[in-house]
């Protein structure tokens, strides 16, 4: 019953297919609902039905929804350190802009990528996803981004224990939650050029 109220609060009453990019963001933004299925040492977050988990590793995720794989990025020093950066609107982009709700913050970019591909990159509450999809499923991959992202909580006393004395060594990171492929004109290279968390995983092909 639970599963079927998130559903219908995330989607309303109008098919996903037909409703515009800022229906979805907005709705998932305001849901009211806190719900968790996938708990990890110092964060938390809901992974909707029809999105499976793949692998985990060093706080990132791979998941897949049986076609697309998706990738989520913990940065857990940004919301320690409580960081905040501005994001400049892409003129070029296919979609561009800030997602914002009370104390959390974000933002939103779609580029094409090639041919009737999209690479969405959605960065919302310290954590950020990517994945490329075809033009006709863009709705449904940005709900399911949306629904990982606004239900993600941390554990902040968790993170004290864990970051506390190791902040150099947490902070070693490289990956920036806060920059787009395309902030330095060459997102088509991503594929080729950029450390995904599939370069860091092994292909353990358990979802087909």
């Amino acid at each position: 019953m639970l599963l079927v109220l998130l559903v219908f609060v995330l989607t309303g009453c109008t098919p996903i297919k037909n409703k515009t990019i800022n229906n979805i963001i907005d709705e998932a933004v305001s849901s009211k609902l806190r719900v968790h299925n996938v708990i990890r040492n110092g964060y938390k977050f809901y992974a909707p039905r029809g999105l499976k988990l793949v692998e985990s590793i060093n706080y990132n995720e791979k998941m897949s929804d049986n076609v697309y794989d998706y990738y989520l990025y913990i940065d857990l020093v940004s919301f320690y350190k409580n960081v905040k950066k501005e994001y400049v609107i892409n003129e070029k982009s296919f979609y561009s802009n800030v997602i914002e709700k009370d104390d959390k913050f974000g933002y939103l970019e779609i580029n094409k990528y090639q041919k009737d591909k999209y690479l969405i990159e959605i960065m919302y509450n310290y954590a950020k996803i990517e994945v490329i999809v075809e033009e006709v499923n863009l709705n449904r991959a940005l709900t399911y981004a949306m629904s990982v992202l606004s239900s993600l909580e941390y554990n902040k006393n968790v993170l004290d224990n864990m970051i506390g004395d190791n902040i150099l060594q947490f902070s070693e990171v490289e990956f920036d939650i806060f920059e787009t492929h395309s902030s330095d004109g060459n997102f088509l290279d991503y594929e080729e050029n950029s450390e995904t968390l599939e370069e860091i995983l092994p292909d353990m092909d358990l979802v087909k």
